[in-house]
């Protein structure tokens, strides 16, 4: 069994733990807070009051444990990341209102990096170019097959563990025959000790490093000095990319490429989507209150 399969086990495994716990504890905190002072309301004439404030209770606890939980992951994966990319002089903010992205110049190339839910990072570098070719080390050949990505054959011992597809393939290996550029490609394709997938392709205007799966079932962490040399490597790789003559074989932005931009950009604030749940939630205590005054005074 190879180790994306061993990794995607264990992100449904991770996930699975933590669905159960949560239902666990909601299903053990309704049966306190809600049915029982449901019953002694109907069924033993106990005041309404001891409902309100059970309910008051449950709410709070609920949604209050929830927020206290999220917030807490929330900010000590800020302060990893923070540790790991701002040395690299890029300013960090809200990405898919629980993840961070960073932008900024270094070594006067505009980069960008973001961290998603996967996990998922990526490394990104502009580039004019508008050609497109992927290096990867995990990608199975028969499901690349499957979905029509033909491999390049490059006669090359060194690449033999690495599948390469592009547009332009004379371009390609001009681009190998360069001195260094095929250890720095084994180099960003290998596997890291906190990623077990890794790709590296360039697309229409980006060079774009991504790492993406945890090896452990929990544990997460990601060094400074990992993203320096990953950053380093890559600017490196871009600067032979761009040392060629422009290839012959171009390719546009697909929409969902676009779109996916535009996505980016237009991300929203972290504290609208909190306001919004706080919003929600207020009305579901309404509306779970309203019902209960309901059952007790008319049924």
């Amino acid at each position: 069994m190879s180790d994306v399969v061993k990794d995607i086990g264990r992100g449904f495994v991770r996930s699975s733990v933590i669905w159960l716990v949560s239902a666990g504890f909601v299903v053990i905190l309704s049966c306190v807070c809600i049915f029982l002072p449901l019953w002694l309301v109907t069924s033993q004439e106990m005041p309404i009051w001891i409902l309100i404030l059970s309910l008051v209770l449950y709410m709070g606890t609920l949604f209050g444990g929830a927020g206290g939980i999220v917030y807490t992951i929330y900010n000590r994966r800020k302060r990893m990341l923070d540790m790991a990319f701002q040395p690299l002089g890029l300013e960090g903010k809200v990405y898919q209102l629980f993840f961070r992205q960073y932008h900024g110049e270094y070594k006067g190339k505009t980069l960008s990096i973001y961290f998603y839910r996967g996990p998922v990072l990526e490394i990104e570098l502009d580039t004019s170019l508008d050609t497109r070719f992927s290096f990867s080390q995990t990608v199975d050949n028969r499901l690349a097959d499957l979905v029509g990505s033909e491999a390049l054959d490059i006669k090359d011992v060194d690449l033999e563990s690495v599948r390469i597809t592009g547009l332009d393939r004379d371009w390609i290996r001009k681009l190998l025959a360069q001195e260094g550029v095929v250890e720095n490609i084994l180099s960003l394709t290998g596997q890291p000790a906190n990623f077990t997938a890794r790709t590296l392709y360039l697309r229409p205007g980006k060079l774009v490093l991504s790492s993406a799966l945890n090896p452990k079932l929990f544990k997460f962490d990601l060094p400074a000095e990992d993203v320096l040399r990953w950053v380093d490597d890559l600017l490196m790789l871009l600067a032979a990319v761009e040392s060629l003559p422009r290839p012959t074989a171009t390719a546009e932005k697909t929409v969902l490429e676009k779109t996916a931009e535009r996505m980016r950009q237009s991300s929203s604030s972290m504290w609208k989507w909190i306001g919004l749940a706080v919003g929600v939630s207020l009305i579901c205590l309404v509306c779970v209150f309203v019902v209960s005054y309901l059952v007790v005074t008319v049924f």
